[in-house]
């Protein structure tokens, strides 16, 4: 099936899908900035499809794409935002897994409906009618069961004709993560409680750090008690303003040594900018004044040389997280860490 329609037609259909299928809504300018960024980071020889011939042409213009390439496209922009473990579209999957189990793929048995096939059925296209058959019993393999549900969820064409609801409950729009309307109030949390941050920014970050630095500053607060949310902290961000410099306290009732207060600044800054030794020595001293057990300081960029020495100084109370440290947090976070 062939699928005619503009570039600004198909860009607005592929954020729907991405929107649908992962609950995270991009725009169009979204759709091509990623796919640009993929095409420029990725070995363009391994995709099931390229957009590079259209993806730049003018939006009126007229496109004719497959059915099969558009969902691929869809594929990679899902593991783009972090929707996917990989960016594979459904043959692409399944000879993936073929190539790792060749004894799945050769335990399959035979399917009475082949006598009427026309050609020798290999064992290789008897085991694709079977992933794409969706039944399992109980002597599937869980590897197996695994990619069938796998297989299942990356087709748009069961997105169309579908009957039950979508897995997630409500939308988060990508652009709440660059520009934080509502900046609101102290938030509290604990391990009950729901996540500081949309898991969906979680997993976008993760698969597109880049963007750590365009984030929102409040944003990346929240992200920050998360992390020591999720770490076994009581944790309060702080309000917006009239924080004193902590914008994160993190409290845990009996650490290795006692019970713990850690007090933590988060600084969202450009990557051409450092954290300052004065925001350090101003978190130093509210360490001091708190009797706190330790600080951190959190940023998306890096320290200066003097505020680095300061940290280091000053060894396991007052210590750095720095844009690698960061990343790690991500990682730790992410429904489908990357390697």
């Amino acid at each position: 099936m062939n699928i005619n329609s503009s570039v600004a037609g198909l860009t607005d259909e592929l954020s729907d899908y991405v929107g649908l299928m992962a609950g995270l809504v991009v725009t169009s300018a979204d759709v091509v900035r990623l796919v640009e960024r993929d095409l420029a980071s990725s070995d363009e020889s391994e995709w099931w499809y390229s957009p590079r011939n259209w993806i730049h042409d003018a939006p009126q213009q007229w496109v004719r794409v497959r059915a099969e390439d558009l969902e691929s496209l869809v594929m990679r922009l899902l593991y783009a935002v972090g929707a996917l473990p990989s960016p594979w579209n459904q043959m692409q999957l399944v000879r993936q897994f073929a190539s790792e189990h060749p004894e799945i793929v050769d335990s399959i048995p035979p399917s009475p409906d082949e006598d009427e096939y026309p050609l020798p059925v290999t064992p290789w296209v008897r085991f694709f009618w079977f992933v794409s058959s969706g039944r399992t019993t109980k002597t599937t393999p869980a590897e197996l069961r695994k990619l069938i549900t796998d297989f299942k969820r990356r087709s748009i064409i069961d997105l169309m004709f579908r009957t039950d609801r979508v897995s997630w409950d409500g939308s988060a729009p990508l652009r709440e993560l660059f520009h934080l309307g509502d900046l609101g109030a102290g938030l509290t949390a604990d391990q009950a409680s729901a996540a500081l941050i949309d898991q969906r920014f979680i997993d976008y970050l993760h698969a597109q750090p880049e963007d750590l630095s365009r984030m929102h500053w409040r944003q990346f607060e929240f992200l920050v008690g998360e992390f020591f949310r999720r770490s076994g902290y009581d944790v309060h961000v702080t309000p917006p303003s009239g924080d004193g410099g902590v914008d994160v306290r993190a409290v845990r009732g009996q650490g290795i040594v006692g019970p713990e207060l850690i007090l933590i600044q988060a600084k969202r800054l450009r990557d051409d900018r450092q954290v300052g030794i004065e925001t350090v020595k101003a978190l130093w001293s509210d360490i001091d004044e708190a009797a706190a057990t330790r600080g951190v300081i959190a940023t998306t960029s890096t320290l200066a040389p003097g505020a680095r020495a300061y940290c280091q100084a000053r060894q396991y109370r007052l210590t750095a997280a720095e844009r690698p440290m960061v990343e790690n947090w991500l990682k730790a976070l992410a429904t489908y860490p990357r390697l």
